[in-house]
């Protein structure tokens, strides 16, 4: 694993750095990225040339030992049900066109804006998130885009981050002073949580935060175990791409700071590499966003007003409100039919004060859990929670029985500080965040406090129950299960099953929902194609008015064809470089909306169509009009 992780995490970080380096000089492109990699396999080659270095002092295994380790966990139920979950993931993903709608909406559009200009730039849009939001999954998009015009890759690098999850997941438990056989265990189980198999094969970006903190945690670990300065470097590569990503990330800093900072005085010796390093992780981190966002708003998250509403009116209201929900998420059954009735039941049980105040400093609070876990509303799942609950349930007694018990193993990493460090870092997030989506968000936050868990002593008792491992394989099953099923991938005839048991239960709701959800998730990707069958051959240069949470990258179809951009003020109407306008007369402003009434009076714009899109099924229809100048 050191080998692939190294080069996984340098991939990324070289990503970034290309990303910045070439929008600073202009150079976006699939050209520019070429002459970047030519360096890089330069540059690899003189390393190779000079002797190739021991990472970490890993030793090599033959063919036969591999095989005879592969025969012997597949034959193992949890190891072949992850096995199994991943084929699923990569199935989906590349059969699939990536239908995330944060990435449709805001993430992919950013890089087809940046790589029209040939750089990274602050432009208009009635969407600030395209400007504000952290960019290091962007730049590994926009690297794979420019090279490759397709967007049928993006998932690889979350289909990545998740096949190395089991083995990091093993170290990093190791290294904080959980038993071998424990490790062993999770290092199955927590994968097969709904929160990260259900983004290994999309284009999310939530999963993918706990990969890079395993991974700061992991070199840090070797770092000190067997004197390894890059373990250090490579650890702080990983804990600045972490920030990168976005910005509910940073209190993780914390955590992989206090691993890291048990490897400081091996690099202390060389402070030009220590230098060059601590640059670049700068670059990669969530600095440059930072400093961009505070230079055009005035604030280093891009919201000054919280217009967003993502920020806590006050620690307790935050508290309560992230409690509330991440409760919810993680005890929410695999399968739920009636889970709009079971979420408006919930939601009206909350005491009235305890309601009026979330509506006011928690405006965004939502208990909200879907038919089937889904990428975008998912946690740990029932299973993997009331694992971990069993084995804090069982610490509890054997604590009250005064039960002796075998201590935690010494591990490279001060676990305690570590661990306590995550503990402070959930608490962060928990009081300043205010999302509807805590159950996704805390994907990176969920494992060091179970990782603390597992330190008890009676985790190694719980986990070698034949019960406990029964219930860890019906929740690996049931997740496996969910993926085949997920309507943004599905690995079944959808339609033909849901259009068999609308037959056999014809008065049945939930026949009709799934037929919706299903069909909603199809044409996502294709949001807009009604809208493009009307828009003139030549119409190259496409002006949008009201367009907000929609799917832009949509509208950019086929890539390469058109570029887009957003007018937010009626006085720049009409465009002088525009081949065609389009308004979202749904959500047009009224000054937008007297302003393009005014132009079409006098001729200056020309109606052409209307054109009628469906964004979900949570949203009414849209209805959008064409004009050409």
């Amino acid at each position: 694993m050191p080998y692939v992780l190294t080069a996984w995490v340098l991939a990324i970080a070289f990503a970034c750095l290309a990303g910045w380096g070439l929008s600073a000089i202009g150079a976006l492109s699939c050209s520019g990225y070429r002459v970047v990699v030519v360096l890089l396999v330069v540059a690899a080659g003189l390393w190779w040339l000079r002797g190739r270095r021991r990472i970490g002092e890993s030793r090599a295994i033959g063919w036969r030992q591999w095989r005879a380790r592969i025969r012997r966990r597949l034959t193992a139920p949890l190891p072949a049900l992850f096995v199994l979950q991943l084929v699923l993931a990569a199935a989906g993903g590349a059969l699939y066109a990536p239908s995330n709608y944060d990435a449709l909406s805001y993430r992919f559009p950013r890089v087809l804006h940046w790589l029209a200009a040939g750089r990274w730039h602050w432009f208009d849009t009635i969407d600030p998130r395209l400007n504000y939001s952290g960019v290091v999954q962007e730049w590994v998009m926009s690297a794979l885009f420019a090279c490759t015009p397709t967007d049928r890759l993006f998932f690889l690098l979350n289909l990545s981050a998740y096949a190395l999850l089991p083995g990091l997941t093993f170290a990093v438990l190791r290294a904080l002073g959980v038993r071998r056989h424990v490790a062993w265990m999770w290092m199955w189980v927590l994968p097969s949580a709904p929160v990260y198999a259900m983004q290994a094969g999309s284009i999310g970006n939530d999963a993918l935060g706990l990969a890079l903190l395993l991974a700061a945690l992991y070199f840090a670990a070797v770092a000190r175990t067997r004197d390894w300065p890059a373990g250090v470097w490579l650890g702080a590569v990983a804990a600045a791409l972490l920030s990168g990503i976005k910005s509910s990330n940073l209190p993780l800093l914390l955590p992989a700071g206090l691993g890291l900072v048990v490897g400081w005085k091996l690099v202390t010796h060389r402070r030009l590499a220590s230098v060059f390093v601590l640059a670049a992780c700068l670059v990669i981190s969530i600095v440059p966003t930072a400093v961009l966002n505070y230079r055009h708003t005035g604030d280093w998250t891009g919201d000054p007003t919280n217009a967003g509403r993502l920020k806590a009116g006050d620690p307790v209201s935050g508290m309560l409100g992230n409690v509330l929900e991440a409760t919810y998420i993680n005890l929410a059954p695999p399968f739920v039919p009636s889970s709009a009735k079971l979420n408006q039941a919930v939601t009206r049980a909350l005491p009235a004060p305890i309601a009026h105040r979330l509506a006011v400093r928690f405006p965004r609070f939502m208990l909200a859990i879907k038919e089937l876990p889904q990428e975008e509303v998912s946690g740990l799942g029932l299973f993997v929670t009331a694992l971990v609950l069993s084995i804090v349930m069982g610490a509890v007694v054997g604590r009250l029985r005064h039960a002796v018990g075998a201590d935690p193993t010494p591990g490279s990493l001060p676990a305690r500080v570590v661990v306590a460090g995550g503990w402070i870092a959930m608490l962060a997030y928990l009081a300043l965040m205010a999302s509807e989506a805590s159950g996704r968000l805390l994907a990176p936050y969920y494992f060091l406090p179970i990782a603390g868990v597992l330190r008890c002593r009676q985790a190694e008792r719980l986990v070698r129950r034949r019960a406990w491992q029964v219930v860890a394989v019906i929740g690996s099953c049931t997740t496996a299960l969910a993926v085949i099923l997920t309507p943004a991938r599905p690995l079944i005839p959808a339609h033909g099953l849901v259009t068999a048991a609308a037959r056999l239960f014809p008065h049945s709701n939930v026949a009709a929902r799934a037929g919706e959800v299903y069909t909603s998730y199809e044409q996502r990707p294709y949001t807009f194609a009604p809208v493009l069958a009307l828009l003139p051959p030549h119409a190259r240069r496409v002006v949008t008015i009201g367009s907000f949470d929609d799917p832009e990258s949509t509208l950019w179809r086929p890539y390469g064809s058109r570029r887009v951009r957003s007018v937010t003020d009626a006085s720049r109407l009409p465009p002088t470089d525009a081949d065609v306008v389009l308004s979202n007369e749904t959500y047009l402003a009224p000054a937008m909306a007297s302003r393009l009434d005014s132009l079409t009076a006098e001729g200056r714009l020309h109606w052409i169509g209307r054109a009628s899109i469906w964004v979900g099924v949570t949203r009414p229809r849209e209805l959008w009009d064409v004009y050409i100048p």
